[in-house]
């Protein structure tokens, strides 16, 4: 039996749920749908949709103690969504959302696909930016 996708509200709970010192997580504080779409004009680019959401809740911040970084919008000095943060190792069509250990995450725009970017290879597809933090969770809390 398959398990029920969880929503991105119950992967921030649980997130925040985390209690041990080398594991908490430290958010930034939500933006607007106004000014994630001023970012986006300013910026020539277009946020995945469930990324929005996410920065809905949470503008980036730190996750697992910082062994996960996802970016935000106008946190400076913090990267924000698409800084590349790599200096041209990730190809300009992926757009970079954050760090995961020596991973860079990312969405393709064409694939219209979330991954994680290592040394020029992709990992495996993933349809919302919910299954990167179960990915992210799993990994990191088992």
């Amino acid at each position: 039996m398959e398990n029920p996708k969880k929503s991105l509200q119950e992967y921030y709970e649980q997130l925040k749920g985390i209690d041990e010192d080398f594991k908490r997580a430290e958010f930034f504080p939500p933006v607007s749908y106004e000014q994630i779409e001023h970012f986006e004009k300013e910026n020539n680019m277009q946020i995945p949709e469930s990324y929005k959401n996410w920065l809905f809740l949470s503008n980036g911040g730190y996750l697992i103690g910082g062994s996960v970084q996802l970016f935000g919008i106008y946190n400076d000095p913090e990267p924000y969504v698409g800084y590349d943060y790599t200096k041209g190792l990730v190809p300009k069509e992926y757009l970079i959302l954050g760090s995961f250990e020596s991973d860079v995450i990312c969405f393709d725009k064409k694939s219209m696909k979330y991954f994680f970017y290592r040394y020029s290879d992709k990992s495996v597809d993933y349809d919302d930016f919910n299954e990167i933090l179960d990915f992210i969770i799993d990994v990191c809390t088992n």
